[in-house]
C-alpha cells in the first residue's frame, strides 16, 4: 500500500509541475518598455501608426489582433 501511494503522490506532483509550466508559458508577460513608449506618444502619433490608445495594453502583451475595416 505504500508503495501505490508513493507513487501515485510523485505521478500528481509530476501532473501539477506540467500544468503549473504550461499556465506559466502561456500566460501572455506584458513588454513594459513598450507600453511605456507608446504610452508617452501622442494620440496623433498613435493615429499615425493606426492603433488608438486602448490597443496598447493588447499591442504591448501581444495579443492584439487588428479589426479589419
Amino acid at each position: 500500500m505504500i508503495t501505490l501511494t508513493a507513487t501515485y503522490c510523485a505521478f500528481c506532483d509530476a501532473v501539477v509541475d506540467l500544468y503549473k509550466n504550461v499556465k506559466r508559458i502561456m500566460t501572455p508577460k506584458m513588454d513594459w518598455k513598450c507600453y511605456r513608449e507608446l504610452s508617452q506618444m501622442t494620440d496623433r502619433e498613435l493615429n499615425d501608426m493606426g492603433i488608438s490608445r486602448s490597443e496598447i495594453k493588447a499591442i504591448s502583451m501581444g495579443t492584439y489582433k487588428p479589426y479589419r475595416r
